[in-house]
């Protein structure tokens, strides 16, 4: 690979700028959600991820071509859903999986019925038998290269709002960093190929 020194460091200070500024549009949006119900913060975190999981898929495959099929997808079907296509692209762990599909399972529970709209997650894992309390405990505490979320299960009995939402914060937040890293990836790429060409032009 090929690039000439000042056009690695403008372009290394460019993938900073944009990183930075995903980051902190992502966080700025999903911090807002705090503040709302617990069904209309699980709604959003829930539309939020889907979306985050749309782009970093098509950032990685460059395909955005298929960007109206890839948005149409469910997100957590085990066969064809878009959470299955990232495990298969090595962008999430099958343990992110589990809990995608822990998190769209509840929130399909809550979208269709009206009544539900005053949903309160406390009251909700409060009733939980033992075996379905320990199911989320696991599915909360996943894992990512190396890092796993265990505090997130623990915080899941005093506070399933808080913990809820740090664990789709985190993971969003991973999956933009995944998403810019392809889009850097192929900057460099293409840099390195015009600098090639230049290179034997000379």
């Amino acid at each position: 690979m090929y690039l000439y020194r000042d056009e690695a460091e403008s372009l290394t200070e460019e993938m900073r700028q944009g990183l930075n500024k995903a980051l902190y549009e992502a966080s700025d949006k999903l911090l807002d959600f705090l503040h709302d119900t617990d069904w209309a913060m699980l709604i959003k975190l829930h539309a939020a991820i889907e979306a985050t999981v749309t782009e970093m898929i098509l950032a990685h495959t460059n395909q955005g071509v298929l960007r109206s099929v890839i948005e149409r997808l469910p997100l957590s079907d085990n066969q064809t859903g878009k959470g299955r296509i990232a495990v298969e692209l090595n962008l999430i762990t099958s343990s992110q999986f589990s809990f995608l599909r822990k998190f769209s399972e509840l929130r399909n529970n809550l979208v269709h019925r009206l009544e539900n709209i005053d949903f309160d997650l406390k009251k909700y894992f409060e009733g939980l038998d033992k075996e379905q309390r320990r199911a989320w405990k696991k599915a909360i505490a996943w894992q990512e290269r190396g890092m796993k979320q265990d505090v997130l299960a623990d915080t899941l009995d005093q506070n399933p709002k808080l913990a809820l939402f740090l664990s789709v914060f985190t993971m969003i937040m991973l999956m933009t960093v995944s998403e810019q890293t392809s889009h850097a990836l192929r900057e460099i790429d293409s840099l390195s190929q015009r600098t090639m060409r230049q290179l034997m032009e000379k």
